[in-house]
């Protein structure tokens, strides 16, 4: 299963949960329009999420503890650990809902997280499993960078991200 990020206008979205049409208009959705926008160039599967995930789970009790808050509000919430739904629209198939300022949260928490400290808990703790999807620290730490990419490019804007499984 693919997961699919988007960055979204508030205002719009907000509007049209309102008026009750959100769900339906965004399954219509073909390509891009100004108020919902995929992420371009996304590597994620929900098995590469999950495996991320696991990998953060385990390693997080090792991180200082000013890098594991860092962690947990960035990272943890990235990888579906903790679920936001800002607009309380309660969609079927949207996993994550976060509105602007969540963004900002999460860009500005993932912007102080420690990646060296997290390599240093990885190359002494992680045990490779078979079913791991991410090979080595450098593929993982890609990962977790293009969140950073496009939260960035979220906040700058103002925008929010919805996160949905298809």
């Amino acid at each position: 299963m693919q997961l699919g990020w988007s960055t979204v206008d508030w205002s719009e979205i907000s509007k049209r949960h309102a008026a009750g049409t959100l769900a339906d208009d965004l399954m219509e959705i073909e390509g891009d329009e100004e108020w919902v926008c995929e992420v371009e160039d996304w590597y994620d599967s929900a098995a590469t999420w999950s495996s991320a995930r696991q990998i953060y789970e385990t390693l997080a009790p090792h991180l200082s503890p000013a890098n594991r808050r860092h962690g947990d509000a960035s990272l943890a919430v990235c990888l579906g650990m903790r679920e936001f739904d800002d607009l309380d629209a309660k969609m079927e198939c949207y996993i994550q809902v976060w509105a602007p300022d969540r963004v900002q949260q999460i860009s500005q928490a993932l912007e102080k997280f420690d990646f060296a400290e997290l390599q240093q808990a990885y190359d002494e703790h992680h045990t490779a499993d078979k079913e791991d999807l991410i090979a080595d620290f450098d593929e993982l730490q890609e990962y977790c960078e293009q969140w950073q990419r496009v939260l960035s490019e979220a906040a700058d804007e103002g925008r929010g991200i919805l996160c949905h499984c298809g």
